[in-house]
Order: C-alpha cells, then structure tokens, then sequence
C-alpha cells in the first residue's frame, strides 16, 4: 500500500479532471459548450466558468486556482488566442503546472493554425507577436515568455487533435480529444480505485483481472457516440 499512497493523495487533492482553455471570440463559446457537454456526458468533472473573455484579476486569480485544481487541460489555440495576453498568461500558467506537478496539457490547434505555426510563430503569429513586441517594449521578458510557452505546447502536438486532421469535421474532433483525456484521467481513476487490493500476490492477481475489466469497459465506452 505504502507504494501506491503517493498516486492516491496526489489525484485526490483534485477538484476538477478538465480545465478547459480557450479565446471566446475565435472560436465563439458554441465549439467550447459542445466540448464541455460532451466530456460532462463521460463523466469527467470539467471546470466550466471559463468564458475565454478577459476580466479583473480576482478572475484571473480564480482561473489559475482552477487549473492547479485540474489534473488536465484542453487548451485550444486559435489565432486570437495567440493574439490574446490573457491567453497566453494563461498558457503561461497552465505549462508552469505540468513542469512543476505534472499537470497534462493536451492542444488543439484549430481552424488555420498548425503546430509549426504556433510553435515558431509564423504565418499568423507572426504578425501577433509583432504588435506584441510593440505593445510590450518595455517588458520584453514577458514576450519571450509567451514564445516559449507556444514553442513548449506545439511540441506537444498530438496526431488528430487539429480540425484540418479531421477534415473540418467537429464533432470526430470532439471524439478525439474525449478519447486523449480518458487515457489520462481514465488510466488516473483506475490506478487509485485499485489501491485497495494492497500488494501481496492475491491482491495483485484480483487488481490484474479489474484492470482488465476496467479496460474493456473503457474501450466499449469510447465506442459509444456523443
């Protein structure tokens, strides 16, 4: 037991599975509430007071409460978001929290934008950071924070989760980031569900058999439409 403790405590301290984080006015709230009602239909607990609009910083504050309080985050990186200084505080926040808690983070690059875009601002980033650098002048630190917090997210590019992958198609999009987050805060639930069969070779062999079970309801699950 004393092996598998540490997973349990760090899991359970959180208060949300789903931080969802977006910029309201490239994509409007409809891709968002659509991602929300479809990741709340699975079951996960998703963090859902986030506008992708910009507000004081009481707000702020309660937004970088909820991400340390999430064990996931959806950020889905549009033109405006890059263009976004809220964003990309945001951003900023989420990538400290998988450096220093291995909080996950899992882009959507939707629209026009491509990883190698975000990543080396270019194409339409290009012009953003440009009236960045200007806005900025006097903070260039904060920019070069920016840069490298697109660099580190596009390289976290996983297969499938962009809308051009999917064809323009939403809702397979949908389908795609349900299914990356179930293998994060899926494969998490099991792992501390079956703290409680100890590790002694009988516990051992009833956790084996549950993963199993576990497993198999997982992929059923996923097979089910939204």
């Amino acid at each position: 037991m004393a092996g598998t403790q540490g997973t349990s405590d760090s899991t359970s301290k959180f208060r949300y599975e789903v931080f969802l984080s977006f910029n309201a006015k490239n994509i409007g709230n409809s891709f968002a509430d659509f991602m929300y009602i479809a990741l709340n239909k699975k079951g996960f607990k998703v963090y859902n007071e986030n506008d992708g609009n910009e507000h004081d910083e009481d707000t702020r504050t309660k937004r970088y409460q909820a991400i340390e309080q999430s064990q996931l985050s959806v950020v889905i990186v549009t033109k405006r978001f890059v263009r976004s200084p809220w964003c990309l505080d945001q951003l900023v926040k989420i990538l400290e929290c998988k450096n220093s808690v291995g909080h996950v983070v899992l882009p959507v690059f939707y629209n026009h934008l491509e990883p190698i875009e975000v990543g080396k601002q270019l194409g339409p980033c290009e012009q953003a950071f440009a009236d960045h650098e200007a806005v900025f002048a006097g903070e260039p630190g904060k920019v070069q924070q920016w840069r490298s917090a697109l660099t580190q997210v596009a390289k976290l590019a996983v297969k499938g989760l962009s809308l051009r992958e999917t064809n323009w198609f939403r809702a397979p999009l949908r389908q795609n980031i349900i299914e990356e987050v179930w293998k994060v805060v899926g494969a998490r639930r099991v792992e501390v569900s079956l703290d409680i069969y100890g590790s002694d070779e009988a516990a051992q062999s009833i956790r084996k058999w549950m993963e199993d079970v576990v497993k198999i309801w997982n992929e059923s699950q996923m097979k089910r439409t939204n």
